[in-house]
């Protein structure tokens, strides 16, 4: 059984979460290098009062990345099927759990 993989980038939450993590960091990037690295551009009390926006910026920019990631994984595992139980329909999963556990964490 073939994966149609050609839906839509925006489709999903995990594209919209991951353009809106590259929006954001571009964004701050670009802030960051007109601010702190042009001496004519801020004073010293702007660049002190941009700090704070900058450092809560960049925890959600990882925040975000973070659901991006995982969004994506479990739309990935969604698509392809996996599962660990049966169907309601009687049929079999796609991953085959006939065989013994060799976890040595188990």
């Amino acid at each position: 059984e073939e994966i149609d993989t050609n839906a839509p980038n925006l489709y999903t939450a995990h594209g919209i979460v991951g353009l809106a993590v590259c929006v954001l960091f571009f964004a701050q990037y670009l802030v960051a290098a007109l601010a702190f690295l042009s001496d004519a551009c801020c004073s010293a009390a702007d660049k002190a009062a941009l700090l704070g926006p900058h450092a809560l910026i960049g925890v959600c920019v990882y925040l975000f990345s973070v659901a991006a990631v995982v969004s994506g994984v479990a739309e990935k595992t969604a698509w392809m099927g996996c599962n660990y139980y049966e169907k309601s329909n009687g049929a079999k999963p796609k991953v085959a759990l006939d065989h013994a556990d060799t976890n040595p964490a188990a």
